[in-house]
């Protein structure tokens, strides 16, 4: 090999050697770089969820010994074969320490415990759930032949199968599970039951009682009211109620002339994207100068935000808007017993409390958002 060649293979050799130092560089820089967003992400979460900010459902403590050893003595007192089905005695058992049940992260957090200032709940209370005069009474008493169907075995199973077994339960306090071990065994019963309430137009006092969980808001100071979100607990018997009724009205509001094109929350195969969607679409036409006569390319968007909806929105007005979608009478008078004499129930440091409820939807209720 003559000198030049040497040369040449030298330099070639050295470039091939900066190119993979340079490759080598440039990897090692991409796992430190990816490492290091890696540890801040691990960082903020930490800090999020020591600051009470995480609102994921986790698994969180819901009662003390006294109620597992009441499980447990129930459990022993049950028959056998309840508890070989997975009965709920033997699931709440089964944790290690206190039972355990589904609650959002802000009822678990040492840093985000419940308030439990008797002025500061109170006043909590009375903010979240303003008094609102009620219009006069709903009169819709039952015609002779008024067409009443019964609850069908389809729809108890399937507002049964969206129980969620390890949520947590109302103030009943009958775990999920054992009330689908109930509607499993005896389906005729609960059949009886809401085909019952469907007759009547009553929907039981028992289950429009509510506990109230508080939720503290990151970023909130912890003693003013607006600070905390309210969440209601209900039984769950009476939200297998709440979702038959349910989808009975979705039958009916999804129908043509039932909810408007526009309306996007709440509603199956439906979100925020298509909201998003139909508001650039109109922009884009406004911008094209398609959109209004003569061509003009002057546009605005105005948005509106309706505080304490949940809690604030008026029960005749919600029965006015369904006479007006031509909802049958039996679903109006059962709605209009859904509404009436609700009582939420809480706790303060003088203890138990009660307070009535004028007007609103529960959250995180069945029946809570199509209203």
């Amino acid at each position: 090999m003559n000198r030049k060649a040497r040369v040449q293979l030298r330099h070639s050799l050295e470039a091939n050697i900066r190119v993979t130092s340079a490759h080598k560089s440039t990897e090692d820089t991409l796992i430190i770089s990816h490492t290091r967003v890696r540890e801040r992400e691990r960082k903020r979460y930490a800090r999020r969820v020591g600051s009470g900010q995480q609102q994921k459902a986790v698994l969180c403590s819901w009662r003390g010994s006294e109620s597992q050893r009441a499980a447990q003595t129930d459990a022993r007192s049950r028959p056998a074969s309840v508890g070989a089905e997975g009965s709920f005695a033997t699931r709440s058992t089964t944790t290690s320490g206190a039972n355990l049940t589904r609650l959002p992260c802000h009822a678990r957090c040492p840093q985000a415990k419940q308030p439990s200032s008797p002025l500061l709940v109170r006043s909590t209370v009375a903010t979240l759930f303003p008094r609102v005069p009620s219009g006069p009474a709903l009169q819709l008493p039952r015609r002779a032949v008024e067409p009443i169907p019964a609850v069908t075995l389809e729809e108890l199973k399937g507002a049964q199968s969206r129980i969620k077994e390890r949520s947590a339960p109302g103030p009943d306090d009958i775990p999920n599970s054992a009330l689908k071990i109930a509607i499993a065994t005896r389906p005729d019963i609960f059949l009886r039951v809401y085909t019952t309430c469907l007759e009547t137009g009553v929907f039981p006092s028992g289950w429009k009682r509510q506990r109230l969980v508080l939720l503290p808001k990151s970023g909130k100071p912890p003693d003013e009211p607006s600070s905390y979100r309210p969440l209601c607990m209900l039984d769950t018997a009476g939200k297998i109620l709440e979702r038959i009724i349910c989808d009975r009205l979705e039958a009916l509001t999804e129908r043509p002339g039932g909810l408007s094109e526009r309306q996007y929350g709440f509603r199956k195969g439906r979100s925020t994207i298509d909201a998003i969607e139909d508001v650039i679409s109109t922009a884009r036409n406004a911008v094209a100068g398609r959109r209004w006569f003569r061509g003009t390319k002057k546009y605005c968007a105005v948005t509106l935000d309706v505080r304490n909806a949940f809690n604030s929105a008026r029960w005749d007005n919600i029965l006015a808007a369904l006479r007006r979608l031509l909802v049958p009478d039996y679903l109006l008078r059962i709605i209009a017993s859904y509404f009436s004499a609700r009582v939420l129930d809480y706790t303060t440091d003088d203890g138990p409390e009660s307070y009535e409820v004028t007007a609103g939807v529960p959250q995180w209720s069945v029946l809570g958002p199509i209203l």
